[in-house]
């Protein structure tokens, strides 16, 4: 064997490791996602109540929701001339204007006499020229309106307020709630299978409605639901075009629909092998250009280059995320011990066990959430 094929043999290697790598990866990051969700939905407790917040602030004993996040933009470089935005600040070669607008062709059209003329300033610029008083004020004015700049980054900012009110939720205190397939203690209720919640309270919020029937007098108007029959609240999450959230944590649907703005920072790889949360509630919609107004970031978006025709009439949806439908008729299920269960889904064999317990006492209800772990703890289903 030739050096030549001993070296196109060895990046064939390579290049396979590399991909084999990058499955390894890309499964280690599902099953972070998804035991991120499963926590969540097991130590998070129960909503207790939501309220509008109006100001700054929640009122007392309320905090806000963040039900999403703007994730920013990178720095990018814009053109007006040639109307294009790309990635990365503007290098020298393209500070002013490209090569081929540098005509002198038709100066007596509007954008003619456009590129002609600031094709003499960037010539004289550029060979060294001193411009005088007026020149420079000319040469400036055309620099700004035409010639390519760059255009900062921004940085993350959340989303608390929805339709011109801020999302307050109040949460049981830890000594206000228990779950147990036991009776409750006299002085606690029964409200969702399971939950015992303190008598003097009411039973957790599992619906959430909210409506603007008046919009001349911009009055919304919110509606809970407390059915003790149904699993409660707990959390809410923003989605793009009325598309239902992702069923695990740190996923954004993918929309393909419409382009998307070409600096902003944003996860658009999808739901990934688990697919969407089927149990979500859709709460509202609205536009998205108001949303990010009513949060603050009017001014921001205003000036980047471009960013308010992305927007257009788009709308995204708030959705209520129920939590996870879980066997609480064994108490076994309403005890999991996630540290455990972290050990069984990273392949270690003495907490292998745990995890067949888990699916002997069927602790998920749901049979996709069932297959999904198994899958990705590299059980195979009985």
């Amino acid at each position: 064997m030739g050096k030549s094929e001993a070296l196109i043999g060895c990046c064939c290697c390579c290049v396979v490791i590399l991909i084999l790598l990058i499955i390894w990866l890309a499964k280690e990051i599902e099953k972070a996602e998804l035991l991120n969700m499963i926590e969540e939905n097991l130590t998070s407790p129960p909503i207790s109540d939501i309220q509008f917040g109006y100001g700054v602030s929640c009122p007392a004993g309320f905090q806000d929701m963040d039900f999403g996040t703007w994730p920013g933009t990178s720095s990018g470089c814009f053109c007006p001339i040639t109307n294009t935005l790309t990635i990365g600040a503007c290098s020298s070669q393209n500070t002013f204007f490209p090569e081929q607008f540098q005509l002198k062709s038709n100066p007596n059209s509007a954008n003619g006499d456009i590129r002609y003329k600031t094709a003499l300033h960037y010539e004289k610029n550029k060979a060294g020229g001193i411009f005088t008083p007026a020149e420079a004020a000319e040469h400036q004015m055309f620099y700004d309106a035409y010639g390519c700049h760059t255009v900062q980054s921004t940085s993350v900012h959340q989303l608390q307020v929805w339709k011109g009110r801020r999302l307050c939720v109040s949460h049981y205190a830890a000594d206000e709630y228990y779950w147990t397939t036991y009776p409750c203690k006299t002085d606690f209720k029964r409200c969702q299978s399971g939950l015992c919640v303190k008598s003097t309270l009411q039973c957790p919020v599992t619906k959430i409605e909210i409506n603007d029937y008046n919009n001349s007098a911009n009055e919304v108007y919110l509606y809970l639901e407390r059915d003790t029959s149904k699993r409660g609240l707990f959390k809410f999450q923003l989605t793009a075009q009325g598309e239902a959230p992702c069923l695990a944590n740190n996923r954004e649907s993918k929309t393909t629909e419409y382009p998307y703005y070409p600096l902003l920072r944003r996860n658009s790889s999808g739901c990934g092998s688990y697919g969407i949360d089927n149990s979500s509630i859709l709460v509202d919609s609205e536009l998205e250009a108001d949303l990010y107004i009513e949060n603050g970031l009017g001014y921001t978006v205003s000036t980047l280059p471009q960013y308010t025709n992305y927007l257009g009439n788009r709308t995204v949806s708030l959705y209520a995320r129920q939590r996870l439908d879980i066997n609480t008729e064994n108490e076994n299920c309403l005890a999991i011990d996630l540290h455990k269960l972290h050990k069984a889904m990273n392949g270690e064999k003495q907490e292998q066990e745990y995890l067949n317990k888990i699916f002997e006492w069927n602790c998920f209800l749901d049979p996709a959430i069932n297959q999904i772990i198994k899958d990705l703890s590299g059980l195979t289903m009985a």
